[in-house]
């Protein structure tokens, strides 16, 4: 039953539904055996789905290749910040305390609160945070990013750490950051492999 065409993101929420973004099928929510799609006709920014990210009040935030949307209580909503309106959010991460991280391509990091999108400046790492790829904070509250063509930013209270990963392609930038239960930051690279911090 599942039509949508390449998968790009998969995110299971709070409620046990499945959501699966695609590459240009737009997004399915897999639910009591059930699969349902939303496209931009239901209010989708765009139909090529980059991240994905639950909030604290159940809502579905949803990084496509054309600007950020969300889902709550069955009505989709595009924000229309000039920052984040028809660019490709390339990194969604909620954080312990509820703020949703948004990294933006050509445009930076940045922090959703309040109903506010607060550019994250910092200008020791300002070319960088230009070209962020993913994004994540770890359990003690730091902040990493994965940007540029081969570097990782780790922002440890004020102080930014730069990691630059080995590279034997032209772009190896990392695209995914996790971490493991024991603390353990794991990044993933277009080409390079996996790296363990």
């Amino acid at each position: 039953g599942l039509r949508c065409g390449p998968v790009s993101k998969i995110l299971e929420d709070g409620r046990g539904a499945l959501w699966i973004g695609s590459v240009g099928g737009g997004l399915t929510r897999w639910q009591d055996g059930n699969f349902v799609t939303f496209t931009t006709r239901d209010g989708l920014p765009d139909d090529a789905i980059t991240t994905l990210a639950e909030g604290n009040d159940g809502r579905l935030w949803v990084g496509t290749a054309a600007g950020l949307g969300s889902l709550h209580e069955g009505r989709w909503t595009t924000l229309t910040n000039e920052a984040v309106q028809g660019n490709t959010i390339t990194g969604l991460f909620k954080d312990k305390q509820g703020t949703l991280w948004v990294a933006v391509k050509g445009r930076g990091v940045f922090q959703f609160q309040d109903g506010r999108l607060n550019s994250l400046k910092d200008s020791s790492a300002e070319r960088l945070l230009r070209d962020p790829h993913c994004i994540l904070v770890d359990q003690k509250d730091r902040l990493w990013v994965g940007a540029g063509d081969d570097f990782v930013l780790c922002r440890d209270g004020g102080q930014w750490i730069r990691y630059r990963i080995p590279r034997h392609l032209d772009k190896p930038f990392v695209n995914t950051l996790v971490e493991s239960p024991d603390g353990t930051v794991w990044a993933g690279s277009v080409s390079e492999g996996l790296f363990q911090f």
